[in-house]
């Protein structure tokens, strides 16, 4: 491995790209009373609602230190910024040691069931897990705006959850509570007790005590995903327009010939001051190329390349075509 002045390394490997970042900024923005609240992970993040898991990540978090470092080190917009959001839960009920208790531990999950005007799509919640009734008292707030939104907000009856706000359209959106557990995204809540399906380098990465955070993408799931939208082309043109449903479909074609040979990224940090980030990769499935030849043939029948971009790829055609001098 290599090492320079900062303490950055680097190694590879024919399946692997990994780094290493070292930092002391945390030590120099804070004291160590501040660092201190920063508890390490202590278990697994849920990951919930079917299907298969395409991101996680958890971080401990910590609403004094972050309070502090914006009123110590920021600018006067974000002074006024931080001032002003709270004032404006402060309207509601929420306090600042509301936000003290609500958050111990902050997790962001893409994986499990959930649509948008019945098209399907992955779902995508964040999680936030603290002490007492910090949670409850939130989601019940959040939960009365909607509904002052006209929204088809429902109440629902979940085994294993305190409370469950659930609607279905335009997109099914959950927002649900479990002790001084808060959950709120896009999911199905039908399937809050179905579990998702995980690559095990993820599972190796949940068993893991004291981190301090870490994040897991698997590009597998996340090309599958992007096959998918490709494949039900006729919905999106219908929902958001030929037009834009071309734009991201070709941005995904793209990103596709990259995700095919790669595997996961992750990222796990032992410590404040450290971070190792992993990129590992896989060789490119025959099959798994075919199909998507197959499916980009069939997407560009309904979503022609513009004029411009297809006399570029005739010209570089032309050009291998033809020999040199």
């Amino acid at each position: 491995a290599l090492r320079n002045w900062n303490g950055e390394y680097a190694d590879k490997s024919d399946e692997a790209l990994n780094f290493g970042f070292y930092t002391n900024l945390p030590k120099a923005m804070l004291s160590e009373e501040r660092l201190r609240g920063f508890a390490p992970l202590d278990k697994p993040v849920p990951l919930l609602g079917g299907g298969k898991t395409l991101l996680a990540l958890s971080t401990p978090v910590n609403y004094d230190a972050f309070a502090e470092i914006i009123r110590t080190y920021g600018d006067d917009e974000a002074k006024f910024g931080l001032e002003q959001a709270l004032g404006m839960l402060g309207q509601f009920g929420i306090t600042e040691a509301d936000l003290r208790d609500l958050a111990r531990t902050f997790s962001v999950v893409i994986g499990g069931g959930a649509s948008f005007m019945s098209a399907p799509l992955p779902g995508a919640y964040a999680l936030v897990e603290g002490t007492g009734d910090a949670a409850k008292k939130i989601a019940a707030t959040v939960a009365e705006l909607l509904r002052g939104q006209q929204l088809p907000l429902e109440e629902l009856k979940v085994e294993g959850w305190d409370t469950v706000y659930s609607m279905s359209i335009p997109a099914t959106v959950t927002i649900a509570v479990k002790g001084s557990t808060l959950l709120a995204g896009f999911l199905d809540a039908q399937k809050l007790g179905t579990p998702q399906e995980s690559d095990p380098a993820l599972a190796e990465l949940l068993a893991k005590k004291n981190l301090q955070g870490f994040l897991f993408l698997d590009a597998k799931v996340l090309a599958r995903e992007m096959l998918q939208f490709l494949q039900a082309g006729d919905i999106w043109d219908q929902l958001i327009g030929p037009d834009e449903a071309g734009e991201m479909g070709e941005g995904m074609i793209a990103a596709m010939a990259v995700l095919q040979s790669l595997n996961a990224l992750r990222a796990e940090a032992s410590d404040m001051e450290s971070l190792r980030l992993s990129l590992t990769t896989r060789p490119v499935a025959s099959e798994d190329q075919a199909l998507l030849e197959t499916v980009v043939a069939k997407w560009r029948e309904t979503h022609p390349l513009p004029e411009e971009d297809e006399e570029e790829v005739s010209e570089e055609g032309q050009a291998e075509a033809t020999p040199a001098p």
